[in-house]
């Protein structure tokens, strides 16, 4: 099986064979060229010190980048609670980042046993201790390997919406993978007058 497809299934099977009380739906999962230049425009737009590529891992080729979509219940759940968070938020986003390191692990494993090097950051607190700052942007990375676009409330609009959780994965391997198309997504501006009012397509890449 290719890479790309043995990827993919590594992921999908993994979510799958969670049980805790968190549901998904089917993960996105993209891929992106670590020679890519918007890596070095996130240390001008993100942050300074954020990391290429080949600094998570000597010789890095191809990022892959997964989405984690919780399911529809789970966001129902929170849209109800009109005046706090929903019991099932806070689990969903303890559950799915636990789950994303098993991915991450496990993925990293097999790639090994196919003679590829893999590294990953961890999914949430993976910022240095001393100044509070990540160097390793899931979310970013998911918008460079096409799996959204960002909106104006600056969370990636993916196909399955922005509720859930990105990871990440670092390889060494020349992984073929097709170039996601431009996308682009209504930018919303809200006036103290009209409230909200539809722009037009702003955000592409």
């Amino acid at each position: 099986m290719e890479l790309t497809g043995f990827i993919t299934d590594s992921i999908q099977r993994e979510v799958a064979q969670a049980h805790g009380a968190t549901a998904y739906r089917t993960p996105l999962v993209g891929f992106a060229s670590a020679a890519d230049p918007r890596f070095r425009e996130l240390q001008r737009i993100v942050e300074p010190t954020h990391y290429l590529p080949e600094e998570m891992l000597p010789g890095a080729r191809t990022i892959v980048s997964f989405f984690l979509p919780f399911a529809a219940w789970v966001v129902e759940a929170n849209a109800v609670e009109r005046h706090r968070v929903a019991p099932e938020w806070p689990v969903a986003y303890l559950e799915t980042n636990a789950l994303i390191e098993r991915v991450a692990t496990g993925l990293i494993d097999a790639l090994a046993e196919r003679g590829v090097r893999a590294a990953a950051a961890p999914a949430t607190h993976n910022y240095d201790p001393q100044d509070l700052i990540a160097r390793w942007s899931h979310k970013s990375v998911a918008f460079i390997a096409g799996l959204g676009s960002f909106g104006l409330h600056r969370m990636l609009i993916t196909d399955s919406g922005c509720a859930g959780r990105f990871g990440s994965v670092v390889t060494d391997a020349d992984i073929p993978f097709t170039t996601p198309p431009l996308r682009n997504v209504a930018s919303i501006s809200t006036t103290a007058v009209a409230g909200s009012a539809l722009r037009g397509a702003r955000w592409t890449h």
